[in-house]
């Protein structure tokens, strides 16, 4: 039973800020464990998952496993927006679909009375390769991500491709140097994950509007795709411990990390903010502040409701997905109103952000407000799209390559980095 509970808590509780890979992913891996160790026939869980509706889910789990990626991957981009209703379509699909493959492909494979030598499976493993070298050769898929951005203005639905925004984001990153190249400017160390990166992107886009800055960011340098993102509390052990790992991945080399510290003037903290960054702020505020520097810290960015499946939906994308065109003023104006509610009711980042302001003004620090440049609050809207028509957010809340270019235009005239300078 108590493996049973330790799976239910899981589900019940745990969310996409839950840290993962940590302590917590333990639970449901133990209470599994616990599950097949020890649980038999006699008791009320091993009756249960001994009945003809769990052993037939077992059975096609695998298959099941197999058809409900592509599934759910090609249903996210059809051209209306998802419900709840439409997410159990997909999964009665997946099981319709592992139910026939498993008697039809599963089953019989595993006859040796059908298949009765190795021949057949050498066969196709020659076979398959070699249609799918065949496939590439003569239809080759042109698409370049690259330009989705641009291709986005005249086709409109491709702003709901959020793998391709995705691609765009990590290829295009303006991430050039490790190390501050004119020390008489105001060094801007930033340290974050990719919500930082998003910041270091509108301000190095706009470089000759913040002509007395000089800003570098704590980066992978080999793994520009997929590259693990470096968290605020990893900056703790490097202050500590001068380690330059960040969750078992090394970022740099000490010395290069140590250097481009300690010609830092300012260490502005640009993440999406996790219980575990909280709990190291102020330690670390305390060390930078001892070391003559300025601590910066931002607010988390306004972040749309989203889930593992919808984290690229937002008001602008359903409404493209639905129209497929993009909005005229009018509705423009209703879609950025709707953008700012959701920011505004979502409730566990204005804690947060409360939360970091009060870190801040206990410990002397700046605070910059991500939302004022992002938002208008006495209109109550949120920008969705640059003035030439480029997407602005691609998720939830992280800014496309031309988002970031203007954003930053929007900072430079808000003055939101004008603290800086004094």
């Amino acid at each position: 039973m108590f493996g049973l509970f330790l799976i239910c808590y899981s589900i019940l509780f745990f969310d996409a800020e839950t840290p993962h890979p940590g302590f917590s992913t333990a639970l449901p891996v133990v209470g599994t464990a616990l599950i097949i160790f020890f649980s038999n026939t006699r008791d009320l869980v091993g009756r249960v998952l001994s009945t003809r509706a769990f052993v037939g889910v077992g059975l096609i789990s695998y298959s099941l496993y197999l058809w409900h990626y592509p599934i759910f991957a090609f249903a996210r981009i059809r051209e209306s927006p998802a419900n709840n209703f439409d997410k159990l379509e997909w999964l009665g699909l997946a099981f319709v679909l592992s139910i026939g493959s498993y008697y039809l492909i599963e089953r019989p494979c595993r006859n040796k009375t059908i298949w009765p030598t190795r021949r057949f499976f050498s066969a196709l493993g020659i076979v398959f390769p070699s249609t799918a070298v065949i496939v590439v050769a003569l239809f080759p898929f042109d698409f370049d991500y690259l330009d989705i951005e641009e291709q986005a203005i005249d086709t409109p639905i491709l702003m709901t491709d959020y793998t391709g925004y995705l691609n765009n984001w990590f290829d295009n990153k303006d991430i050039k140097t490790n190390e501050f190249i004119d020390l008489d400017r105001t060094n801007v160390l930033i340290v974050g994950n990719s919500h930082g990166t998003d910041t270091y992107n509108a301000v190095r886009q706009n470089a000759r509007l913040f002509d007395e800055l000089e800003v570098v960011i704590i980066h992978h340098p080999e793994r520009e795709f997929w590259s693990p993102q470096y968290q605020v509390f990893c900056f703790l052990d490097f202050l500590k411990t001068r380690s330059n790992a960040c969750q078992e991945e090394e970022f740099l080399t000490r010395t290069v990390l140590e250097k481009m510290y300690q010609d830092a003037d300012v260490i502005l903290f640009s993440t999406r903010w996790s219980a575990k960054d909280l709990m190291a702020l102020q330690k670390i505020i305390t060390i930078i502040k001892s070391d003559g520097k300025t601590a910066v810290i931002t607010s988390n960015t306004p972040e749309q409701p989203h889930t593992d499946l919808t984290k690229g939906d937002t008001p602008l994308k359903n409404f493209i997905k639905a129209h497929e065109r993009l909005p005229d003023k009018v509705e423009r104006i209703s879609i950025e109103r709707k953008t700012f509610q959701n920011a505004s009711e979502n409730t566990k980042i204005i804690e947060l952000n409360k939360k970091l302001f009060e870190i801040a003004r206990e410990n002397n620090a700046m605070f910059l407000d991500k939302m004022n440049y992002i938002c208008d609050a006495g209109e109550e809207k949120c920008r969705v799209l640059t003035p030439h028509g480029h997407l602005i957010n691609w998720d939830y809340g992280h800014y496309s390559i031309n988002g970031a270019n203007f954003l930053g235009g929007v900072m430079k005239k808000i003055n939101w980095l004008e603290p800086l300078y004094r």
